[in-house]
C-alpha cells in the first residue's frame, strides 16, 4: 500500500493485546508513540485494546481515542494480556489459553466494525 496517497486524512484502527492503561503507563508505549505520531500527521486514529483493571473503558490519551473491551464478566479475571505479556500468559497457564479475548478470533471481527462504523478505514493493524 502506498501511504503517501493517505498522509492526510487517512483512518486507522490499532488492534493489539497490550496498550498503555492509562496516561504514563509503560505498556507497549511503541504502539501509543506510533498512534500520537500518526495522529499528528493528520491521521484519524482508534486503538481496540483489551481491558485491564483500573483502566478507563473509553479515554483519549494524547489525542488518541482507545476503547478497551472487556472479555470477561470479571475485571479480576481477565488475565490474558498485560503482566507480562499474552504470549507469556498463555504459555504458563492452560486456564488463561481459554479465555483468549474474542476480537483475536474471527468471532470478534464485528467488534472492529463497531469500534469504527463501517470500518471504511485506510490502515488496520494488529500490534
Amino acid at each position: 500500500m502506498d501511504l503517501t496517497q493517505h498522509r492526510r486524512g487517512g483512518r486507522v484502527l490499532f488492534v493489539t493485546s497490550n496498550y498503555p492503561r492509562w496516561a504514563g503507563d509503560t505498556t507497549t508505549p511503541f504502539v501509543h508513540d506510533l498512534a500520537v505520531d500518526l495522529g499528528a500527521r493528520g491521521w484519524q486514529v482508534r486503538v481496540l485494546a483489551p481491558h485491564a483493571p483500573g483502566a478507563a473503558r473509553d479515554e483519549t490519551i494524547d489525542g488518541v481515542h482507545v476503547h478497551r473491551f472487556r472479555y470477561l464478566v470479571l475485571a479480576s479475571a481477565q488475565t490474558v494480556c498485560y503482566g507480562g505479556g499474552a504470549l507469556v500468559n498463555i504459555r504458563n497457564s492452560r486456564l488463561t489459553r481459554a479465555k483468549i479475548p474474542v476480537p483475536f478470533s474471527p468471532r470478534g471481527w464485528p467488534l472492529l466494525g463497531r469500534s469504527w462504523g463501517e470500518l471504511t478505514l485506510s490502515m488496520l493493524t494488529g500490534c
